[in-house]
């Protein structure tokens, strides 16, 4: 589960991060992680409202292509994959993917551990722009 979500959200961030961005304009990309008792929904928002990927990825032409494989991995991983636009009408979109969480025992508390840092990365003070958020619950 922890790869899945792992690979989910940096297949997200990349995304957005790669043409989420438009010139001239301050980038803002923002990182929602939300649990419930079932699922894991992970949302990156980017200030970009003009490429809007589609709802449904097409599996890419050459498999053995550098890029262009992000979204339909996402879509492979994901059980729900989303796009609407910005919350609060700022300019951009926000990319969902929910992930459900595999069954366990009856009664036994769910959890899922997912790294917001990756090993040797930038403290978030050296990236001004960036900003992530962990929510618990819905």
């Amino acid at each position: 589960m922890n790869e899945t979500l792992t690979l989910v959200v940096a297949e997200l961030v990349a995304n957005a991060v790669t043409h989420g961005r438009v010139p001239g304009r301050d980038f803002h990309l923002s990182l929602t992680l939300a649990t419930a008792r079932d699922r894991v929904r992970v949302e990156v928002t980017d200030t970009r409202g003009d490429r809007v990927p589609p709802a449904r990825p097409c599996a890419p032409e050459n498999p053995e292509a550098e890029a262009g494989r992000g979204l339909w991995l996402v879509a492979c991983l994901a059980n729900r994959l989303s796009v609407e636009p910005r919350e609060g009408g700022g300019p951009g979109k926000t990319v969902r993917a929910e992930v459900d969480l595999p069954m366990t025992c009856a009664g036994a508390e769910r959890r899922v551990h997912a790294p917001f840092r990756m090993p040797g990365s930038l403290p978030e003070k050296d990236l001004p722009a960036a900003r992530s958020r962990a929510h618990r619950g819905e």
